[in-house]
């Protein structure tokens, strides 16, 4: 372009001796801003392809996001309705109008297993955020029940391959313990991100598999309530704790935000299935008794 309206526009000179040609001042200014213009124009294309493909990718993501929100909320709304079922069949059953039957889906296995996949559950929610990573190995869950409305009312592990802390009942009558400090407090959950906090305010009681670091406490411990009810009567109370014995649940900053990671979109989702299995270990303790 610049050589056939070079000479019209004055964009090139011709040299009168050896007929060379070459760019004016001009010819210089306008080839480079050509030049500089093609460039632009092609990242321009470039960046709006790129931009259209992620913009597709972020749109099939959160597709995505919003059908497993929903597998959750229907897998969930199934969980109450069996738990809702459950509890009215515990209630014919103490009040005589239906007699105890026997289950065949081994609850204690069941609450095992349902622990497992809480802790690699927990491990992915607090291992989310900058580089920071919890391994599943380094959590570890328990969870202990009673049922109050029958005459032996005493807390006993879910999880009968439990080998970890204190017995049961060190932590359920000791006031330091974080067990006992929630299982007598008004508030639904506890969340120490520090031990060695916890242990100072007189709210951890450090067992055997503790770790310390120039003399202090490592790890971190949360425990909550799960409470089943039928309407006003409660049938079975439970406490779940999650505890570390090395790594903190988070960095010092984000430790709001991996406390309110771990309720939201762990403890919530697992109490609803955490619940079924409890009502079927009611049943069957009380088909145990009855024979």
């Amino acid at each position: 372009m610049v050589t056939f309206y070079g000479e019209q526009f004055e964009l090139i000179s011709i040299d009168i001796v050896s007929g060379a040609k070459s760019l004016t001042a001009s010819g210089k200014f306008w080839t480079i801003f050509i030049f500089a213009l093609i460039v632009v124009v092609t990242l321009a294309n470039k960046y709006n392809q790129t931009f259209s493909e992620e913009n597709r990718k972020l749109m099939v993501a959160a597709s995505q996001i919003k059908t497993l929100e929903q597998m959750l909320w229907y897998f969930g709304e199934s969980c109450e309705e069996k738990t809702h079922r459950a509890l009215k069949s515990l209630e014919k059953i103490n009040k005589k109008e239906l007699a105890p039957f026997y289950i065949y889906s081994y609850p204690g296995y069941q609450l095992e297993k349902l622990l497992d996949n809480l802790r690699k559950m927990s491990s992915m929610v607090l291992s989310v955020k900058g580089g920071y990573a919890v391994d599943t190995d380094e959590i570890y869950a328990s969870l202990a029940f009673r049922m109050p409305q029958e005459p032996e009312c005493k807390w006993q592990w879910a999880d009968i391959r439990r080998r970890r802390g204190l017995d049961l009942s060190t932590i359920i009558s000791s006031p330091r313990s974080t067990f006992n400090h929630l299982l007598n407090s008004s508030r639904p959950s506890v969340f120490h991100n520090s031990k060695e906090q916890a242990k100072a305010e007189g709210k951890y009681l450090a067992d055997g598999d503790d770790k310390y670091q120039d003399e202090k406490l490592l790890g971190s411990i949360a425990c909550y309530k799960l409470d089943i009810k039928h309407y006003n009567e409660t049938y079975i109370e439970a406490i779940l704790s999650l505890t570390t014995y090395n790594k903190p649940f988070a960095p010092t900053q984000d430790e709001k935000t991996a406390e309110a990671n771990l309720e939201d979109f762990v403890v919530n989702e697992f109490e609803k299935r955490l619940s079924v299995e409890l009502c079927n270990y009611y049943f069957y303790a009380l088909y145990n008794q009855s024979q």
